[in-house]
């Protein structure tokens, strides 16, 4: 399975040619408008946002059954926690800001304090644009980066970009964020926290400034899972023979 996020920095519609030849099964888009995202023919497209012009989408490229989980929140319209299948669950962010004193990390706890449960499943991916990374967690306390990894790892999740490349966090050395594009404003703002049984022989690359800071200032993610079957066989249950 091909598990695309990108923030795309608006204007989708215009974007959206060169994300879509990648063949992802499913993706993740930031800065979406309603309109676009239910424009570029996925099978099952969601949305949410407080703007409609700028929000989140979910784009699944596949047959089976897909739907909001109860756990979906219009106090926090910045996660949208989809079950695909019997097993499988995604959960889409993009921690921006709600308050002033509610944005980015703080947010992306509130996201957790409501989707630990949905998580909890044999099979999850949490992946998007959370807006933080370790080098600030002196700024948010308890409320910090770290501690957010700290909760994904109770729920048997791994950062897949931290896991497959053997970096620490707070050390990564390719940037998913160009500040205002500029190359030298380079920081790693997203990620893809996975279940740990779905990360065997997993991949993940980072686009390439070179190819995408024309188009946007957060650079694509990409994660392939070998142990999920592609989304266009219709089966999204775990291979067991490679657990």
């Amino acid at each position: 399975m091909r598990i695309i996020t990108w923030n795309c920095n608006m204007a989708f519609a215009r974007k959206s040619e060169a994300i879509l030849e990648m063949q992802p099964d499913i993706l993740v888009i930031q800065e979406c408008s309603e309109r676009d995202a239910l424009s570029v023919g996925a099978r099952s497209a969601f949305w949410t946002g407080s703007n409609r012009h700028k929000g989140l989408a979910v784009l699944i490229f596949s047959d089976r059954e897909a739907t909001v989980a109860p756990c979906a929140s219009s106090e926090l319209p910045w996660f949208l926690p989809i079950a695909i299948g019997a097993e499988f669950r995604l959960l889409a962010v993009w921690a921006c800001v709600k308050t002033w004193k509610i944005r980015y990390v703080k947010l992306a706890h509130q996201i957790l304090d409501a989707t630990g449960d949905f998580l909890a499943a044999p099979l999850a991916v949490a992946t998007g644009d959370f807006n933080s990374n370790s080098v600030w967690d002196a700024e948010h306390g308890d409320l910090s980066h770290s501690h957010m990894v700290s909760r994904f790892e109770d729920l048997g999740m791994s950062s897949a970009y931290h896991a497959i490349s053997g970096e620490t966090q707070g050390s990564e050395t390719a940037s998913t964020q160009f500040m205002y594009r500029h190359p030298d404003k380079a920081f790693h703002l997203d990620y893809a926290f996975v279940s740990n049984e779905a990360l065997i022989g997993a991949a993940l690359c980072v686009g390439s400034p070179d190819l995408w800071l024309k188009a946007s200032d957060h650079m694509p993610l990409v994660l392939d899972l070998p142990t999920i079957p592609s989304a266009s066989s219709g089966i999204f249950d775990k291979a067991s023979a490679l657990a």
